[in-house]
C-alpha cells in the first residue's frame, strides 16, 4: 500500500499566489538534498501516451501542449519529471503542485512513517528554495484550494486481478452500470468513511449552502460512483488500470476519495481499515456474510456530499431495499463484519489487531463522545479549535478567520503550522515513533521491492527509471534494465547479501531475473 499527495503552495507575499515553476525548484532541491534518480524524460512521447498514463483527457492534453509548445514540457507539467528517491519514494511536480508518493510498504504503521517522512522531506525542501530566493512559501498537506480547486490525497492498494475486475468491471462504466456485491459494499464503505478519515473543511467549495463546517474537502468534489478520471469527474471507485507489477497477477487499486490527514490516528486507520477490509473482500469472507453491506445506497456521490454535511452523524440515507440507514451505522457494521472475519477466517498480525482496536474506539466515541477523539481525528480538532477561537472573539462561523484557521492547520511548517503548534503541547495522540521518521527519511522500508530500488540507487551511480524498472548505466556505453514485477520480493532480508555479492550491475540484473522467477 502507499499514498500520493500534492501539496498546496503558496506564495503570500507575491502577487502570485502560487508558482509552477516554485514547485519544481522545491522537487529540484529535495533532488539535490536528498539522494534521488536521474530524471528520465528523453523517450518517445504522443498526445494519447500522456493522456493515458496520468489519467487526463486528451482534450486537456491538447491545451497544455498549446500552452507549451513542447511534449517533453507538458510531460513535466503532469509529473513525469520526477525522481525516485533512496529511501524509496517518488517526488515531483504534477499539475503545478508538488506531488510526494511514498514507498511501497506492508503495513499501515511502516505507511504513517512513509507519509510523515515526506512531510519532511517537502518542508526541507521548502526551507533551501526559501533561503536561496528569499521567498517566503507557505506549503499545506491539504485537498481544497476552498476557491472551487480539489488536488490530490490518493490510496493505492495492492489486490488481485480477479478482485480488481469485480470493482472496476470496465474503464468507462455505463452511466446505470450494476455494480457487483463486492462494489456494493466497498462503494458503501468508502461513501461514509469519511466520518473518521475526513479533515475538515471551513465552508463549501460549492457555494454558501449554509455550510459553516464539514467533514471532509474532498467531498464535494465527487460526482459519480465509477470513473478514470481524477481531476474532472472524479468517482467514488476510481477505475484507473495501472499496476506497475505483472499486470497478470498484481493490480492497484486506485483510490482517489479521501482526504489529506495531518492527524496520525486518522492516517492509520484510514490506510489500515481500508486495506484490511480489501483483504476481507478478497477472502470473499462477505459471500458467506449475512450484511447490509450488501444494500447499496442510493445516489452514493450525493451521499458522500451529505455526509459530509452532517456533524451530527444522524442522518438516515435510503438503500435499495429501501432500508433507511446512517454513514455511522455503515462504518459500524463495516467493524462488526471485520472482526467476524479475524475471529473465524484471517489471522490479523500485531499491527492490523491495533487498527482494529483503534476502528473499535473510534466509532464507539462518534456516538457517544465525538470531542474525546479530539487530537485523533481531523475534523474534530480543527472544528473544536476553530470554535474555540470564534468563541474568545466573538464572531461567527462565515468570519475570515475561520478559513484562515482551516488553512493554518495543513501548513506543514512546524514552526506555523496550527496542527504541529497542538502536536508540540501533547495535544495530537502520536503513533509513529520519531527514531523512525528520521531513519526512514534516507532508508527504504525493509520489506517490499522499495528497499532494493532505493539501494541500487545509492549505490550504482546514473540510475533511471520508475516503480518497477530501473536502468542503471553500466559504463561502457550500455544500460542494464533491473524489473521489478512482483512488489512483494526485493526486501533486505532476501536481497542485502544479493546486492553485496554483486560488483556490477549485469551481475544483479542476472541474480536478480533468478530469483524473481523462483517467487512465481
Amino acid at each position: 500500500m502507499g499514498t500520493e499527495h500534492e501539496y498546496g503552495i503558496y506564495l503570500p507575499e507575491s502577487k502570485r499566489k502560487g508558482s509552477d515553476e516554485c514547485a519544481y525548484q522545491i522537487v529540484e532541491c529535495a533532488r539535490t538534498r536528498f539522494r534521488s534518480s536521474r530524471r528520465d524524460t528523453g523517450y518517445e512521447l504522443t498526445l494519447e501516451m500522456i493522456a493515458r498514463d496520468y489519467g487526463l483527457s486528451l482534450w486537456r492534453v491538447e491545451r497544455l501542449y498549446k500552452r507549451f509548445g513542447d511534449l517533453n514540457e507538458v510531460l513535466r507539467y503532469v509529473g513525469g519529471s520526477g525522481s525516485m528517491m533512496a529511501n524509496g519514494a517518488r517526488f515531483y511536480v504534477d499539475l503545478g503542485h508538488p506531488e510526494y508518493s511514498t514507498p511501497e510498504c506492508a503495513s499501515a504503521a511502516d505507511l504513517l512513517v512513509a507519509e510523515r517522512v515526506g512531510e519532511l522531506i517537502v518542508d526541507s525542501a521548502r526551507q533551501l528554495v526559501e533561503k536561496s530566493h528569499q521567498v517566503r512559501i507557505d506549503i499545506h498537506k491539504d485537498n481544497s484550494d476552498r476557491k472551487g480547486a480539489s488536488f490530490a490525497a490518493h490510496e493505492n492498494y495492492l489486490v488481485s486481478p480477479e478482485l480488481f475486475f469485480d470493482l472496476v468491471p470496465s474503464r468507462e462504466p455505463l452511466l446505470h452500470e450494476k455494480l457487483s456485491l463486492r462494489a456494493s459494499a466497498w462503494t458503501n464503505f468508502l461513501a461514509t468513511r469519511h466520518i473518521w478519515a475526513g479533515s475538515g473543511k471551513a465552508g463549501s467549495d460549492l457555494g454558501d449552502h449554509g455550510i459553516g463546517f464539514q467533514l471532509s474537502q474532498r467531498a464535494e468534489f465527487i460526482r459519480c460512483v465509477r470513473s478514470h478520471s481524477t481531476t474532472r469527474h472524479r468517482g467514488i471507485i476510481n477505475t484507473r488500470d495501472n499496476s506497475y507489477a505483472d499486470d497478470r497477477r498484481f493490480k492497484r487499486l486506485h483510490v482517489i476519495i479521501g482526504d489529506a490527514n495531518m492527524c496520525e490516528v486518522a492516517i492509520f486507520l484510514k490506510v489500515g481499515v481500508s486495506a484490511l477490509f480489501l483483504k476481507m473482500l478478497e477472502d470473499g469472507f462477505l459471500n458467506h456474510a449475512d450484511t447490509l453491506l450488501y444494500d447499496l445506497i442510493q445516489d452514493p456521490p450525493n451521499v458522500v456530499r451529505l455526509v459530509s454535511y452532517d456533524l451530527s452523524f444522524s442522518n438516515k440515507f435510503v438503500c435499495q431495499s429501501g432500508r433507511r440507514i446512517t454513514a455511522l451505522e455503515i462504518q459500524e457494521e463495516a467493524l462488526r463484519v471485520l472482526e467476524r472475519y479475524c475471529e473465524t477466517h484471517y489471522s490479523p498480525d500485531q499491527v492490523e489487531s491495533r487498527v482494529l482496536k483503534y476502528f473499535r474506539d473510534t466509532l464507539f466515541n462518534l456516538k457517544t463522545d465525538p470531542k474525546a477523539l479530539y487530537g485523533w481525528l481531523d475534523h474534530i480538532t480543527k472544528k473544536m479549535e476553530i470554535e474555540r477561537h470564534l468563541k474568545k472573539t466573538g464572531k461567527t462561523d462565515r468570519d475570515a478567520s475561520a478559513l484562515y484557521l482551516d488553512f493554518l492547520y495543513h501548513n506543514i511548517d512546524q514552526s506555523r503550522g496550527l496542527y504541529w503548534k497542538l502536536y508540540e503541547v501533547g495535544n495530537i495522540h502520536r503513533l509513529a515513533r520519531e527514531e523512525d521518521i528520521k531513519k526512514a527519511v534516507h532508508e527504504p522500508p525493509v520489506n517490499t521491492r522499495a528497499w532494493i530500488r532505493g539501494k541500487i540507487i545509492k549505490k550504482f551511480s546514473g540510475v533511471f527509471g520508475n516503480w518497477n524498472k530501473l536502468n542503471i548505466p553500466s559504463g561502457d556505453g550500455f544500460i542494464d534494465t533491473i524489473i521489478m514485477n512482483n512488489p512483494a520480493v526485493g526486501g533486505k532480508k532476501e536481497c542485502e547479501m544479493l546486492l553485496k555479492q554483486c560488483k556490477t550491475s549485469l551481475e544483479l540484473v542476472n541474480r536478480w531475473k533468478r530469483m524473481e522467477q523462483e517467487h512465481e
